[in-house]
């Protein structure tokens, strides 16, 4: 756990552009490929899946909302199956900012990366879920 924990710290600092291991040019994508190589590429899936898990757990910046799209995105382009804790996310997050923030891009990537199957697969507990928080946000249910 140690070890997963380090790569979310890492992740973080890539996300609020505090990574500084990278030594090359910062145009590009260095800094990301270096992150990945080091600190994503030797982990399992469920390892990846943890790492972004705990960084999110870990973002608590006043970029929040920047933070939390960033994270989304590097989930999506590192191939991390970070969807199988949105719900997770949402059931258990204490911080109401947090909570609607992420809900505003997990709803989202529901209904825009989502297959048709995935979104039937989902529980009557875990639509219920979405659907007050739709509600409560003023969102259109993504399925």
């Amino acid at each position: 756990m140690e070890n997963l924990s380090e790569n979310a710290d890492k992740l973080v600092e890539l996300i609020e552009g505090r990574y500084s291991e990278f030594l090359g040019s910062r145009w590009g994508m260095g800094e990301y490929d270096d992150f990945e190589n080091k600190y994503l590429s030797p982990l399992s899936q469920a390892g990846k899946v943890s790492v972004f898990r705990l960084a999110y757990e870990r973002l608590d910046s006043e970029k929040l909302n920047e933070s939390i799209k960033q994270l989304f995105y590097l989930a999506s382009s590192y191939g991390v199956k970070f969807s199988k804790e949105y719900l997770d996310i949402l059931k258990n997050e204490k911080s109401e900012k947090k909570k609607e923030i992420f809900f505003y891009k997990a709803r989202y990537y529901i209904e825009d990366r989502w297959s048709e199957s995935a979104k039937k697969l989902l529980t009557d507990k875990d639509k219920n879920l979405i659907k007050e928080l739709c509600i409560k946000y003023g969102q259109p249910l993504p399925f």
